[in-house]
């Protein structure tokens, strides 16, 4: 049960973080208005790509590790 609300949580900070990637690229686009430098170009761009990619960092190692608990948690009720 934990297994399941962990991993909801880990898709909900993906989720954020993939429609923070797709604002960035609808205010580099011009489609937006966005504050905090979202539609910054050139090495200002850089530093805001660079920390939405740091961002993805802790969800895919979250699923990572859920995914390998998981299957150990499977392993143990298939060999009882």
């Amino acid at each position: 049960m934990r297994t399941r609300t962990l991993r909801l949580t880990v898709l909900s900070y993906l989720t954020i973080v993939l429609c923070l990637w797709m604002a960035r690229i609808l205010a580099v686009s011009g489609i937006i208005s966005l504050p905090l430098g979202f539609s910054a170009v050139g090495a200002q761009a850089n530093l805001v790509t660079g920390g939405l990619f740091l961002a993805l960092g802790p969800g895919i190692l979250g699923m990572r590790a859920l995914n390998r608990r998981q299957r150990l948690e499977s392993r143990r009720v298939a060999g009882t």
